[in-house]
């Protein structure tokens, strides 16, 4: 009678999955490591009431089943919150195949069950199923350790893994003997559930009271914390409509809920406060003086103070306008991509407003000094040089850019690159070495032709903003996908999202007319957009020598942003 048992039982236990559930902290490696900890938690009465709803739940009202046979059929509190249970594990880990240590109120040994759950599975249905495989569990019970021998016979002692990581149990049945203690070692999860004895004159919901033992190296008090309030909030939802699959339960708490966006509020998305080109001109207009950029050069060592030099808004607006007056004569059309090879300096603030002036859409081909900012971690990012040639064409072969300027500070192009430039791109306009120089003028580099600054007929129109029109959906960056899962992909961006952070960020880090914006930002990852483009605003933008933020980066960082 007991091998028959036992075949049946390894029969059903067969190619056990492994739960992998999400953690807080890595899961420690080479053997297991326990810091137990416990959090006691009572459920609410509103919770209390979804489980005598749902005790009371049944499936067809027409039934001709007399009570009897109902009262059979109809799942304890402890069914209700088991099959809870299992569909938080299957919505954490997305597993339809799960395996729990737990109790019996009938037999005194622990009990295996395996449970299948599928998100378009009915609430109900997980109830039935805990149900039906509780009932083969008991008519089958066996010893622990006779089950793992059997489960484990043939198998090398390296690969003998826990049967479970989740335990679930009512705390009046719980097991005896050392299950508890031989399987809390590999016990991630262990729930109890206890109903202390009522008053008649008490609510007639249960008062239901739950014990979570937790590995601490695993998980934090706020997560079980957490858990338990998804539970409540599963519960309620399921006792409204038991058949809802439970996939597509939301298990958002109020306090997750005050802590998200909420979709239906107005975003501002009609508060369209003009470009961002637009808005420095008016800044520059207004305050032309005003400090707009601070550069800091290379010094001969670190010991060697930097020479600083400082552009007003009206020099970054005025060079900013000649090089956009430029761009548009060479034939660039609205939207186009500008690609900027560049390095971190005042040209590049220049370079990017111009563009953006011009109607374009700018990209970066960064330069640096292999600096701790590297794009190579984050995404989306611009063309960065770290990446070899072939990668740099990739970029630009997916850009399709109409002009190239290229400061006369970021080196040379690599001539693979300039080849595919000349031959497999249709360049209309290039400036060779953009330059601002100490006293705010511009130059851009001679002439193949007649040694003649390319920059020149186009002095006399710097302060005559282009004035091209910009709306809200106009394009006007370009940034690149990381490419990990193919060819690079292209990530176009609005005018309408460079203006609207703005204001958000200055009012969140409370930036104002004599704040100063440091430009960390790798110069090829997007968030150059930001720290070039915050002088458009009521900050400044501070530029420090990008050699020394390699080796010091404290010698700038607190004397340069004291406001943010």
């Amino acid at each position: 009678m007991t091998d028959s048992r036992l075949a049946r039982v390894v029969a059903r236990l067969q190619n056990l999955p492994s739960i992998s559930l999400p953690t807080d902290y890595p899961r420690p490696s080479g053997t297991n490591k326990l810091i137990e900890a416990a959090h006691l938690a009572t459920l609410s009465e509103q919770t209390s009431l979804s489980l005598l709803k749902l005790v009371l739940y049944t499936e067809n009202e027409d039934s001709d089943e007399d009570e009897a046979e109902v009262q059979v059929k109809r799942p304890s509190a402890f069914h209700l919150l088991l099959a809870a249970f299992v569909v938080l594990l299957h919505r954490y880990t997305a597993d339809t195949d799960l395996v729990i240590g737990s109790s019996s109120a009938s037999a005194r040994v622990p009990l295996l069950l395996r449970l299948s759950v599928d998100p378009t599975d009915p609430y109900w249905a997980v109830v039935r199923r805990v149900q039906q495989v509780e009932k083969e569990a008991e008519s089958d019970a066996l010893p622990f350790e006779d089950i793992t021998r059997a489960l484990n016979k043939n198998k090398d002692e390296a690969h003998e893994g826990p049967l479970f990581r989740v335990r679930f149990f009512d705390e009046t049945d719980e097991p005896k003997g050392n299950f508890i203690r031989s399987t809390s070692l590999t016990s991630d999860l262990t729930v109890f559930v206890t109903r202390p004895p009522a008053s008649t004159r008490g609510s007639l919901a249960p008062r239901i009271s739950l014990r979570i033992l937790y590995n601490s190296l695993l998980f934090t008090a706020a997560r079980i914390s957490s858990i338990i309030d998804q539970l409540s909030v599963l519960l309620r939802k399921v006792a409204s409509n038991p058949l809802a699959p439970v996939g597509s339960v939301s298990l958002l708490t109020p306090t997750q809920r005050a802590k998200l966006p909420d979709p239906t509020g107005d975003l501002n998305w009609c508060d369209w406060k003009g470009a961002i080109t637009d808005v420095f001109s008016r800044h520059a207009r207004q305050f032309p003086d005003r400090p707009c950029v601070v550069q800091s050069l290379p010094s001969a060592s670190i010991f060697v103070p930097q020479e600083r030099r400082t552009y007003s808004y009206g020099a970054i607006r005025h060079a900013s306008n000649i090089l956009a007056h430029h761009l548009l004569k060479s034939g660039v059309q609205r939207e186009e991509v500008v690609i900027v090879y560049a390095h971190r300096s005042v040209d590049l603030v220049v370079a990017v407003m111009a563009v953006l002036k011009a109607g374009a859409t700018f990209s970066v081909i960064g330069w640096s000094f292999l600096s701790p900012y590297s794009t190579l971690a984050y995404n989306p990012c611009h063309v960065d040089p770290a990446y070899p040639p072939s990668r740099q064409i990739v970029y630009l072969q997916v850009a399709q850019p109409r002009g190239l300027v290229v400061l006369k500070g970021a080196g040379t192009i690599s001539p693979s690159v300039r080849d595919f430039l000349s031959t497999d791109l249709e360049i209309r306009v290039e400036v060779p070495a953009l330059e601002v120089l100490p006293s705010g003028d511009i130059l851009g580099g001679l002439t193949s032709e007649n040694d003649t600054d390319v920059l020149k007929y186009h002095v006399h129109l710097g302060d005559t903003d282009p004035n091209v029109v910009l709306g809200p959906d106009s394009v006007g960056t370009l940034s690149f996908t990381s490419g990990s899962t193919g060819i690079p992909k292209g990530v176009r961006g609005r005018h309408f999202s460079l203006t609207h952070f703005f204001p958000w960020m200055g009012e969140r880090f409370e930036l104002g007319e004599d704040s100063k914006f440091t430009m960390l930002s790798g110069i090829a990852h997007d968030p150059i957009q930001r720290d070039s483009e915050c002088s458009s605003q009521t900050s400044n933008v501070d530029l420090p020598n990008s050699e020394h933020s390699i080796y010091s980066p404290l010698l700038w960082c607190p004397a340069a942003c004291p406001n943010c």
